[in-house]
């Protein structure tokens, strides 16, 4: 089983996600899930499989048990998200580069992104709680949104900010949202681990 909500959208060269990052055939995986609501824009999530296997979670996880079908605007819009992919090249290369630019004026800055690589939901580590919030709200004071993941969404001690990097950013826009973190966090005393 594969999670896709961070691969959806943003992994391969037209955003098909980890089959097409890694070459794979559709059905060399068995379970497919992710969200329709970060690259595609949407609401809602979805599990791909088998006929056999989603007929038998249809009607055994509680889940859906009592769940509704997706809406009709938000089935037509996911389609049309994915109809742009598949049509526009550049929403794609755009979003690589500014991934990578991203990541690289963050590590200049020496910004811990646990890891991160190329996905389009970029963390950088903060510690506490407290600071995490903290810099998330002198960020949105800067115009700039950034969450903050806390506990129990990540271990204690490992509070981070969560920025989401899109096509339509410019490199000018990425340097100044890092500028800002940089800024927020020497007047407010934080120091970011390395």
């Amino acid at each position: 089983m594969v999670d896709e909500a961070h691969s959806s959208c943003v992994l391969g060269k037209t955003g098909g996600g980890v089959d097409e990052y890694f070459g794979l055939e559709p059905d060399d995986i068995d379970i497919k899930m992710g969200t329709l609501s970060k690259g595609l824009g949407t609401c809602g999530g979805y599990l791909a499989g088998s006929h056999a296997l989603v007929e038998y979670l249809r009607y055994n996880l509680p889940g859906f048990v009592f769940s509704v079908g997706i809406s009709p605007p938000l089935a037509a819009a996911t389609l049309e998200a994915i109809r742009l992919l598949q049509e526009r090249p550049e929403i794609m290369e755009n979003l690589h580069r500014n991934i990578r630019c991203f990541l690289s004026e963050a590590h200049k800055r020496h910004f811990n992104t646990c890891l991160a690589g190329e996905t389009a939901v970029l963390p950088i580590l903060v510690g506490a709680d407290e600071n995490a919030h903290k810099l998330s709200m002198a960020l949105l004071e800067r115009g700039v949104f950034v969450p903050s993941a806390e506990y129990p969404a990540v271990p204690r001690g490992k509070a981070r900010l969560r920025f989401c990097v899109i096509s339509e950013h410019t490199p000018e826009q990425i340097v100044t949202a890092l500028d800002a973190l940089e800024d927020a966090a020497a007047e407010l005393g934080i120091r970011l681990p390395e």
